[in-house]
């Protein structure tokens, strides 16, 4: 077994407080991909959120094609960067890893173990007894990936993947139908209500 740092590049997020302001001076708005914006292995586009950056930010913490993003939280999930997600800035409760292209390895299937129980586990292990629970990147860099073949590493990327969106695809059905469902009843409410004042 090899550790993933052997595979990858880990680095952390940008920390946001050092390069951003409120300030009205100068707009230089970018878009931030930030812990909520990852949901089941997908990035959700109703929560990236968007920051005035009056500093220089190193090109590195930037989303490239191929990265995964990982957040450093629990559930620690993670997402693979697609064209469609170039180029937002992580925030620093998130990691990057980067294939370092030393070593043969699908990067569907890499995401997949990223968000398995397998490695999750690996994780829990390590920030078990800690008052925070956030891993260190140190820790992700340590993570322990299996050994498989090329071919089973091509179909359980592939089939990750579909599986991601259609989970992603689920929760968005779910949160739709709560919010369908609160909105009928506080219009019912409401309307009983109103009648309960009339004279």
């Amino acid at each position: 077994m090899l550790k993933l740092e052997e595979y990858a590049d880990v680095t952390v997020g940008q920390i946001m407080t050092r390069v951003t302001e409120n300030s009205e001076a100068e707009q230089n708005i970018v878009k931030v991909l930030n812990p909520k914006a990852i949901n089941a292995g997908c990035i959700d586009e109703d929560a990236i959120t968007e920051a005035n950056v009056v500093k220089k930010i190193d090109n590195s913490k930037f989303t490239r094609v191929g990265d995964i993003v990982v957040k450093l939280s629990t559930p620690y999930e993670g997402v693979l960067i697609d064209s469609k997600h170039e180029g937002l800035l992580v925030s620093s409760f998130c990691a990057i890893i980067r294939l370092n292209g030393n070593r043969g390895i699908s990067k569907d299937f890499l995401c997949a173990v990223l968000n398995s129980d397998y490695a999750r586990e690996q994780i829990q292990k390590k920030v078990a007894g800690t008052n925070n629970p956030m891993v260190k990147i140190t820790d992700l860099r340590s993570i322990l990936l299996p050994n498989v073949s090329e071919e089973d590493m091509k179909l359980l990327g592939e089939e990750y993947r579909l599986s991601c969106r259609k989970r992603f695809l689920l929760n968005k059905l779910e949160e739709g139908e709560r919010a369908l469902m609160n909105a009928r009843l506080m219009n019912c409410l409401h309307k009983e209500n109103t009648n309960d004042g009339e004279i």
